[in-house]
């Protein structure tokens, strides 16, 4: 069976990490979903960044969390260590709600990677993402991810029926029966976990959906789909849709 392709941050080998640049991109090279973070700013807003501080993608040493939207929104986060000065001024952080938007135009899939507010208690992020998902007619679309197993069991609670993935890079012989106690849908481990102890086949034999990360070599690609993987989440959609093309 083909794996879905996600671009993992969009297509962040030809444009600026999690911008809406590189999402489109993502998506008309094929990926059937993107992978996206989510974080909170100064004032409670749901912005996407991996990185906690705009230093690697604006050049800019401060914290997301302890800027508004309103400045945190002038700021453009072109990649300058990947890109240089090429997309200076076409690229900013979006709010979720702008990914959203864009959403609703398509039939893009979205994992949401949810990162650790050290700036909010849980229930915050989890609760205000869900509400955005409903409002906008999301529900069957959205797959949650984090390696934090206590927003994991929030999701759950306050909606058990949204599609949770428990996000790991250390291998363990009984990450798919740990990840089906905790009452997940999925597991996304990286490749190097994936690969050991058999771990994608018990998960695979448990019921649970396989997202694996980063795969951007098509030889371990094409050896993770046939172990059963059903996601494959990429810096290459390109290379992996026309892979899975032929």
């Amino acid at each position: 069976m083909k794996p879905l392709i996600y671009g993992h941050r969009g297509s962040r080998t030809r444009r600026p990490e999690n911008t809406m640049l590189s999402y489109r991109l993502a998506y008309e090279e094929g990926a059937d979903g993107i992978e996206i973070d989510i974080r909170t700013t100064a004032d409670g807003e749901i912005v996407i960044s991996h990185d906690d501080s705009l230093k690697r993608c604006a050049g800019i040493d401060m914290k997301i969390s302890d800027l508004t939207w309103d400045v945190l929104s002038t700021i453009p986060v072109h990649c300058p260590d990947k890109f240089g000065p090429t997309f200076m001024g076409s690229a900013f952080i979006p709010r979720l709600e702008e990914v959203f938007d864009w959403l609703k135009n398509n039939h893009c899939l979205i994992n949401i990677e949810v990162k650790r507010q050290l700036n909010r208690e849980y229930g915050y992020i989890e609760k205000k993402t869900l509400d955005m998902i409903k409002a906008y007619g999301l529900e069957e679309r959205v797959i949650f991810s984090s390696f934090d197993e206590y927003i994991l069991l929030k999701l759950k609670e306050l909606d058990p029926a949204v599609k949770t993935c428990w996000l790991f890079d250390t291998a363990m012989a009984d990450a798919g029966k740990r990840a089906k106690e905790m009452g997940n849908d999925a597991i996304n481990p990286s490749i190097a976990s994936a690969e050991q102890y058999d771990d994608l086949d018990k998960a695979v034999e448990l019921g649970l959906d396989v997202n694996v990360w980063t795969v951007n070599d098509l030889h371990t690609a094409q050896r993770l789909a046939a172990k059963g993987a059903t996601g494959l989440i990429t810096d290459l959609p390109r290379e992996l849709c026309a892979l899975f093309a032929e």
